[in-house]
Formats: structure tokens, C-alpha cells, sequence
């Protein structure tokens, strides 16, 4: 039963830690992906990535290009927009549904422990409780006879000596 009561803050404890490094991984995935995005545009406006005539020779991107470029990127942009934005609130609504669960499993998992620990506090009462009265119940009926008698003479000689 202990074990039991200890093994769900400890998993709880885990799955937090390893959530916590699975999205440590993510978002230095998604760092990474940004940086290769801006190396990919600065090559691009620099010329560094243009296109090779046969040659060798680089013919870097004109301002025409880029302004060609940039059209074809307003056009996606305004033609899917509302898509995108629409897919961006469900994954936050997802993400913040995942939170709230995290949170819930934590509450969950604190008040399993304390239930735990305030059944296990209750089971040793009930056990010091018992043990106490089968010791009380094993002093044979003489022998608490005799403390009984000698606890009186002493209470009688107490007040004797106290008037």
C-alpha cells in the first residue's frame, strides 16, 4: 500500500519532467527551423543562392524578382489566412486543453498522496489503539485488582499527609 502511495507523486512527478523535455525539444526545433528560414532569405537577398547561368557565372535576384516574390507570398497569405489563423487557435486551444490536464493530473496526484497518508496514519492509530488494549486486556483481573488497591492507599496517604 505505501508503495502504491508513493509511486503516483513520483509518476506525476515524471510525466511532468519529461513533458517539460519534449517541449524544451520542440522549441529548439523550431529555433532551428528559424534560423535556417533567415539564412534561406539573407541568401536570397544577397544573391549567395541565386540562380548559376550555364557559366557558372550568378545571376543574383533583382528587385523585380523579389517584388514577384513577395506578390506570390501576399496572394498565399490573404488567400489563406483565415485558414491559418483558424488552425493557430486550435492548436492553442489544444495546447492549453493539455495544460489544464497536466494541472488536474498534478492536483489529482497531491490529493491521492494525501489520502494515502492520512489512511496510513489512520490504519497505525487503529493498530497503537489495539495493541494497547490487548496489552491492557492481557494484565490478568488480579493483578489490576491489586494496582487498583495500591493506587488508592497512595491517593489515601496523600491526602493524609496533606490535611
Amino acid at each position: 500500500f505505501a508503495t502504491r502511495a508513493c509511486r503516483r507523486p513520483w509518476e506525476a512527478w515524471r510525466s511532468s519532467v519529461l513533458e517539460a523535455k519534449r517541449k524544451r525539444e520542440g522549441q529548439k526545433s523550431a529555433r532551428r527551423l528559424l534560423a535556417l528560414r533567415k539564412w534561406r532569405y539573407r541568401t536570397l537577398l544577397s544573391g549567395m543562392g541565386s540562380i548559376t547561368s550555364r557559366g557558372g557565372r550568378r545571376i543574383p535576384l533583382t528587385k523585380e524578382k523579389l517584388r514577384l516574390v513577395f506578390a506570390v507570398r501576399l496572394i498565399f497569405a490573404t488567400a489563406l489566412g483565415p485558414a491559418l489563423e483558424r488552425l493557430k487557435l486550435v492548436a492553442f486551444v489544444k495546447r492549453d486543453m493539455e495544460r489544464r490536464l497536466r494541472l488536474l493530473h498534478l492536483v489529482e496526484a497531491r490529493i491521492l498522496g494525501t489520502l494515502a497518508q492520512t489512511h496510513y496514519y489512520q490504519s497505525l492509530m487503529r493498530f497503537g489503539l489495539a495493541a494497547f488494549w490487548i496489552a491492557w486486556q492481557l494484565v490478568p483481573a488480579e493483578e489490576r485488582e491489586q494496582r487498583k488497591q495500591k493506587e488508592a492507599q497512595q491517593d489515601a496517604a496523600a491526602g493524609a499527609a496533606g490535611a
